[in-house]
């Protein structure tokens, strides 16, 4: 598609405050997809992760998803090139200048519950991801960002992920997965329905396939809805310290810096 009509967000040169505004506004994106026709999530929660995310490159904050990374590109809705998971598409670099990427889906609400249609429907996009991943490093990542969390999500499944990234091998993170005393049943129930989803979609589903995927995958909270809620106050503290202390600020900071924040937190 002619890059005119893209929905990349790149350098003050290109049409980021124009795309920006299209993309908060939920007018229609490169794929011909409107954020508000594209999914459970909606226009004001996908907006609202969108702008998180240029709100974290104009500050140059380490992005969520993508530790160690720093942000150069933002994109949106890129499913007609190749992007399974394709609501937010987070491009940086390591500080070596090795290419990262961070694919991000938005769904307001997801369980990862056995017989969560959307939980399904999110591993089916992971699984048509696979076969072009590159195994050898970690760079390519996956995310969920949803605006309801649980006790579940807080505590056994963001665990279970945290231990995919942790271990060596597939070897170790199952022995600890089906450790007596050391996974638990909600772990290996999250694990179990991943697993099957996997196979469903028709993609390998071994042990390494599954922990190669796992450790790829992260379940980011965006709970601006709730009172005293955390990815609010992270927004209003990293545009107002990084607003005053950087040397060389993005371009667009001083001028759509507050913009994004006021999408991010409306």
């Amino acid at each position: 598609m002619d890059g005119s009509h893209q929905q990349e967000l790149a350098s003050p040169d290109s049409d980021l405050p124009r795309a920006v505004d299209e993309a908060c506004e939920s007018v229609t994106a490169s794929s011909g997809t409107s954020p508000s026709a594209s999914g459970p999530a909606g226009a004001l929660f996908e907006g609202q992760v969108g702008a998180h995310y240029l709100l974290t490159m104009l500050v140059e904050a380490e992005p969520r998803g993508l530790p160690g990374m720093v942000i150069e590109r933002i994109e949106l809705q890129r499913a007609g090139e190749g992007h399974p998971l394709d609501d937010v598409i987070v491009r940086g670099a390591t500080k070596i200048g090795e290419p990262a990427v961070l694919e991000v889906q938005a769904k307001r609400t997801i369980t990862f519950a056995p017989t969560d249609p959307v939980f399904k429907d999110v591993v089916e996009q992971l699984a048509r991801a696979f076969p072009a991943l590159d195994l050898s490093h970690q760079r390519h990542q996956f995310a969920v960002a949803t605006e309801r969390t649980s006790f579940k999500i807080a505590g056994p499944y963001q665990d279970v992920l945290r231990w995919a990234r942790e271990v060596c091998s597939a070897a170790v993170f199952f022995g600890r997965v089906n450790g007596r005393n050391v996974g638990n049943d909600n772990m290996r129930t999250f694990v179990a329905t991943f697993r099957r989803h996997l196979q469903g979609a028709g993609c390998p589903n071994d042990d390494e396939a599954v922990w190669q995927i796992l450790r790829r995958f992260w379940i980011l909270p965006f709970d601006y809805d709730w009172p005293g809620s955390q990815p609010r106050r992270v927004a209003r503290t990293n545009h107002r310290h990084h607003s005053a202390s950087l040397t060389t600020p993005h371009p667009l900071l001083a001028t759509r810096g507050s913009s994004y924040l006021g999408t991010v937190l409306n």
